[in-house]
């Protein structure tokens, strides 16, 4: 043919979808080494366990994991995952949590994406704190449900006028970016105003067990409560996020439903492998990694919080976990984007919190070992004083 016919795809998207952004994170790494013609980058943007995956702690034997993982991959994955389902049970160590309870995503944001699409619809209300995960947000959109805002610190004394509007409200426990940890005996209350009301709770407790509250879980209270679902993830605790993993937990009716509508097969022989040999270490193996790793993180936290504080114009916020939102005074004379853009070009990423709501001129740091974090404010500090002699 010598004529190209065009093909107009704009006739054919939803035009809701037109006005959603694309995602935006931490971790860019290997781009910004690109941009920046960098050897190497000190990564503080995304939020991981600062002592390091537990395979330095506990060595494991790499090859024999993936070679017998191998042995599969000419064959289909259970399509119910019953092994790695079981071994989330007994992870979790909760008396109420069967499989029936449990379903699997490849990373925690395809479970995000799937809760939405089974229980959201068009003009639905979906209650989002503020600041939080973006994803709650982007998925609320892209099935076009409508979104009320409530800041992270008001969310439970919520007027009973807005709640009985919203199908679901979405809480991160501990709050990203933040670091806000809502407390059991709270969220149990709201959990059951919201019942009154026929509101769904979504938790999502991927960084849970980063803090010093990690044994009071929310999946505990998924068969007493029919209104919740707790999302979960092992690769920030387990400082393996190249490992896309995570899972929900909530009452049977709901899994089931999930479980009709997920893509099957969803996790890869690989993957299921090194999650089980994770989760088959001894159980006192596991707890004290988790000891060691939140008596680093308080360690860290206080060095970072006094030393940021002597830098005059920046503001650390109290933070319950492993990472610490920074916010930059309007006295000062450089923003968040610029400042992230300058310790770029010292070999340190951090997150520019802009896209956040209510966090603007902000940055988010993870905390890492205390060599890494003594680097970190001695690049700030430069590029601060770099500024005002500028």
């Amino acid at each position: 043919m010598k004529d190209i016919i065009s093909f107009n795809i704009n006739k054919f998207i939803s035009s809701h979808l037109k006005y959603i952004h694309n995602y935006y994170h931490g971790g860019l790494t290997n781009y910004y080494k690109k941009k920046y013609h960098l050897k190497k980058i000190n990564d503080y943007s995304i939020n991981l366990n600062p002592l390091g995956g537990v395979f330095k702690y506990k060595p494991f034997n790499y090859y024999n994991i993936f070679n017998d993982s191998l042995k599969h991959i000419s064959q289909y994955s259970d399509i119910n995952y019953n092994k790695l389902k079981y071994s989330i049970c007994k992870y979790l160590n909760k008396r109420d949590i069967s499989k029936q309870n449990i379903i699997l995503g490849n990373g925690s944001t395809e479970i995000i994406s799937l809760f939405c699409h089974c229980f959201l619809n068009k003009f639905d209300i979906a209650i989002i704190i503020s600041p939080t995960f973006s994803e709650y947000e982007h998925f609320c959109k892209v099935q076009d449900a409508k979104i009320i805002y409530i800041n992270e610190k008001e969310i439970l004394k919520i007027d009973e006028n807005i709640l009985k509007l919203a199908k679901i409200i979405f809480l991160c426990n501990p709050n990203n970016p933040t670091g806000y940890y809502y407390k059991e005996n709270d969220l149990i209350y709201f959990i059951k105003k919201c019942l009154l009301f026929q509101t769904f709770v979504f938790i999502d407790e991927a960084f849970i067990e980063l803090t010093n509250y990690y044994n009071q879980t929310i999946c505990k209270y998924v068969s007493q409560f029919e209104n919740i679902f707790v999302l979960r993830s092992l690769t920030k605790s387990f400082s393996i996020p190249g490992v896309r993993f995570g899972y929900g937990v909530s009452n049977k009716k709901i899994i089931k439903l999930l479980e009709k509508v997920k893509i099957p097969w969803n996790i890869g022989c690989f993957n299921e492998a090194l999650i089980l040999s994770i989760l088959s270490l001894d159980k006192n193996i596991i707890r004290d990694y988790f000891k060691k790793s939140n008596k680093l993180i308080s360690n860290e936290k206080k060095y970072l919080i006094k030393s940021l504080l002597k830098i005059k114009g920046l503001k650390p916020i109290k933070s319950e976990t492993c990472y610490l939102l920074i916010k930059i005074d309007n006295c000062m004379k450089i923003k968040s984007n610029e400042l992230k853009d300058k310790l770029l070009k010292k070999g340190i990423l951090v997150r520019n919190c802009d896209n956040f709501r209510s966090c603007s001129n902000s940055i988010r740091i993870c905390i890492k070992n205390h060599y890494e974090n003594k680097i970190l404010i001695k690049k700030i500090r430069e590029v601060i004083h770099e500024k005002k002699n500028n």
